[in-house]
């Protein structure tokens, strides 16, 4: 299996986060493969950090990438463990590959991940529950496929262009009004 971590290696993100619980998640799948896609000042710590702890066999980072889709298109799961997060576009990314996403419940994803239908929602800093639902899914793959499929249909049906943009007026109209 493999499970993505794409976008900016800043604090904030979270990589560390899912590295801390990593060596449980090998212990279960010996041959799982994380790939950290991206570029940013904690990209050496957490270089050091997988190698001080022999992770480096199921840990790939691939620096900055232009062209992510072959990353979502390779993934089983994206994971976004940001902790302060707006609506990441990562997110939308991964629905359009019809790949789940595991994300901290902050606002962005709150409002795009539908919780155990698109992916998994947790409480930020809870690793221990980030690394759970991993697992499970690794271990559901009928699961796992169902809500890939669920996340490129909302994607398709929910976060249109057409309806983001009447939603948008409908909101100035109403304002208008007042």
């Amino acid at each position: 299996p493999i499970l993505s971590i794409i976008g900016r290696v800043i604090p904030r993100k979270g990589h560390q986060l899912v590295l801390n619980e990593f060596k449980s998640v090998i212990e279960a799948f010996p041959t799982i493969l994380l790939r950290v896609v991206g570029d940013g000042e904690e990209l050496d710590h957490l270089k050091s950090f997988v190698q001080e702890n022999g992770l480096q066999d199921n840990v790939e980072f691939t620096g900055f990438q232009s062209n992510v889709h072959y990353y979502y298109q390779n993934s089983d799961i994206v994971l976004v463990p940001s902790y302060a997060e707006g609506l990441p576009l990562v997110i939308f990314e991964a629905y359009n590959h019809s790949k789940p996403v595991i994300a901290f419940r902050t606002i962005g994803p709150e409002e795009a991940v539908k919780d155990e239908e698109t992916g998994c929602l947790v409480d930020p800093f809870d690793s221990s529950l980030f690394k759970s639902k991993i697992l499970s899914l690794l271990e559901d793959q009928d699961k796992m496929m169902r809500m890939g499929k669920n996340a490129n249909e909302v994607l398709h049906n929910h976060f249109t262009i057409e309806r983001m943009t009447q939603e948008t007026f409908d909101y100035y109209q109403k304002v208008r009004k007042k």
